[in-house]
């Protein structure tokens, strides 16, 4: 027997003592349903927001039914920058009916993405289960974005206050437009009259 003929045996000895030893129960499928979820909250995680929609579509297309990955699939959309297609797959989940839970938060979020305020009204209706005060903070939110400050100073209570639970974000900027001075029509005229521009400061 030849020197390579003797390194021949000893390499499928080995192969064969490698494939015999090797538990096939220890193998891993690294795409399977745990897995995907797994790697889909990682990329969440890390904002690959792009990414992570095709991980969800995975989770999705192994278990349809799973609430938790339709939610964070509408997410991943949305933190993307495509609040349409986040809103296709909304509805396409939730048509009719009332929105609960972070079906509802996410929808609203939406709406307020894509500054349709007529939708959101109607999604802000359909929501149920929210609190009070979040259902305060998105009206709130939604008439500072729409730049209706007054209906927006309107959802404070009569008294001036801010309802107890509101964002703390929105409360500070709802407390500083009270300080924001009101100035007289006449004046403004009289002051761009003798200076142009002056009137508008």
């Amino acid at each position: 027997m030849t020197r390579s003929e003797k390194s021949g045996i000893k390499t499928l000895l080995f192969l064969a003592i490698l494939l015999l030893t090797a538990p096939a129960s220890k193998s891993q499928n690294l795409y399977d349903l745990d897995h995907s979820k797994q790697f889909a909250r990682y990329l969440m995680l890390t904002r690959q927001y792009q990414l992570a929609i095709g991980e969800w579509e995975r989770v999705l297309f192994l278990d349809p039914a799973d609430s938790t990955a339709q939610i964070s699939l509408v997410r991943s959309y949305r933190l993307s920058g495509n609040p349409q297609s986040a809103w296709i797959k909304l509805n396409q989940w939730n048509p009719y009916g009332p929105l609960t839970g972070e079906s509802a938060t996410e929808a609203l979020r939406l709406t307020l993405q894509l500054n349709d305020f007529h939708l959101f009204k109607s999604t802000l209706d359909r929501s149920v289960n929210l609190s009070e005060s979040q259902r305060s903070d998105f009206l709130i939110g939604a008439y500072l974005i729409e730049g209706n400050w007054i209906k927006a100073k309107k959802t404070v209570d009569p008294s001036g206050l801010i309802a107890p639970g509101t964002n703390k974000a929105l409360q500070d900027l709802l407390l500083s437009t009270r300080e924001i001075p009101y100035k007289s029509p006449g004046g403004a005229v009289a002051l761009s009259a003798l200076i142009p521009g002056l009137g508008k400061v």
